[in-house]
């Protein structure tokens, strides 16, 4: 349902921006930093058609 979608996406953006944290803080090269919370921002933008789908 739908509070479960909710609950995975959440989770999964907070996870995303722990291993961002992480990974820049171990100084890998990968994506460009553009910021501490670059990956949920990005994950937020793709789960907002989710959400608007749902209403």
């Amino acid at each position: 349902d739908r509070e479960t979608r909710r609950a995975k996406i959440l989770e999964a953006r907070g996870r995303a921006k722990r291993d961002a944290r992480a990974k820049s803080a171990q100084g890998e090269k990968g994506e460009k930093a553009t910021g501490e919370g670059a990956p949920g921002e990005t994950e937020l933008r793709e789960a907002d058609p989710i959400e608007k789908a749902e209403k």
